[in-house]
């Protein structure tokens, strides 16, 4: 099942076992021995195609007792391309009379629920998402848990719950089928039913993370993320968390190392929050519990000196986005570089996606 922009064929599909498929013909017509679960978006123009599960999803008449009634499917990113359009790909559930023939053939639309690659929000019938989870893109696996007994939809991304991204699902209840829309030219996705066995265990982990979360947010409100932070090319955490509120920065130059030429030996080390925050106003603070200088052996000296400008600056706070990375290959990960906004603590001025900073206040705090 295909979208309406077929002449000539935009999408084409294959067996993940047939590897070895040579042209176009060979992939749209797979051997009945092997089953067609990739599909690749071979169209261009940045229109929108769909491709839905031959097969639907219903309640089971037979589960109307029971505790779950769970399915579950999984979507894996094999490659992902390049699209004016910033949502690329979005995935999820699509009704059975979805119409694959009209304009609006986004999953998302036509009462449609669907998790958005490029932005990493959510979209029910609109062509508005909602702030939800994180961005995905290739080599990602993207699985949705569908609970017919809650009526309620949660993607997961590599193993991780999103949240529970849709519920009092009514229209589940008369079936649904899985569904990928693209406009990212090449992006190649790869669909495959689980187990019941899967879906309650990710049942089961969608509940532990929402109780974990509600226990920080109950008893801290946020905290730092041990994963969320610099580490040097040896591998090496540049922060020590102290404990759930506190760290230090012990971040030195790699043994060894030149400090004038090696890229890796940044002064900044960069740590997140592990709640992100997402809808309305929200406020958090940062103390700064001790601001003293540890002696610099001679080629921490050398660094200092080939970056007086930001080793003025000591310690930018802030907020920065899902996409911000915490080890940029160029070192630009302190706050206030690519895809962040920083108040700059050493000298009271502020500072968003640049390395130089502008004039906002007179007070310094460091």
């Amino acid at each position: 099942r295909f979208s309406s922009h077929h002449n000539p064929p935009s999408l084409a599909f294959s067996s993940s076992s047939n590897n070895k498929a040579k042209n176009q013909e060979q992939l749209q017509q797979p051997p009945d021995a092997q089953v067609c679960n990739i599909v690749v978006n071979n169209g261009s123009g940045d229109k929108w195609r769909i491709s839905r599960s031959f097969g639907g999803y219903y309640p089971q008449a037979a589960a109307v007792a029971a505790e779950q009634d769970l399915v579950a499917f999984e979507f894996v990113i094999l490659s992902d391309g390049k699209s004016s359009n910033t949502w690329r790909i979005c995935l999820g559930v699509v009704p059975v009379d979805f119409d694959g023939a009209v304009d609006k053939i986004w999953v998302g639309a036509q009462h449609s629920w669907s998790y958005i690659a490029g932005t990493g929000g959510k979209c029910f019938n609109s062509a508005q998402s909602n702030s939800y989870g994180e961005r995905y893109t290739a080599n990602d696996r993207i699985s949705v848990l569908i609970d017919f007994k809650q009526l309620s939809i949660e993607f997961f991304k590599n193993n991780e719950s999103q949240g529970i991204a849709f519920d009092n699902c009514e229209a589940l209840k008369a079936g649904v089928c899985a569904a990928v829309s693209m406009t990212a030219a090449d992006a190649r996705i790869k669909f495959s039913s689980l187990s019941r066995q899967i879906a309650l265990n990710l049942k089961q982990i969608g509940i532990t993370h929402r109780q974990i979360l509600h226990e920080i947010v109950s008893k801290y409100g946020n905290i730092w993320d041990g994963n969320k932070k610099t580490s040097n090319k040896h591998n090496q955490r540049m922060f020590n968390v102290v404990d759930t509120l506190c760290v230090e920065n012990t971040g030195v130059a790699a043994p060894g190392s030149d400090s004038k030429n090696n890229k890796n030996a940044s002064i900044w080390n960069t740590i997140g929050s592990l709640l992100p925050y997402q809808t309305g106003r929200r406020y958090f603070e940062i103390v700064l519990v001790d601001l003293s200088d540890a002696p610099l052996n001679a080629s921490q000296k050398l660094l200092k000196s080939n970056n007086a400008v930001h080793t003025k600056w000591k310690i930018c706070v802030g907020v920065v986005s899902k996409s911000f990375n915490f080890n940029h290959s160029k070192n630009k990960h302190f706050v206030g570089g690519p895809s962040s906004w920083a108040l700059i603590l050493g000298n009271g001025q502020k500072c968003h996606n640049s390395t130089k900073s502008a004039t906002y206040t007179s007070e310094s705090f460091a």
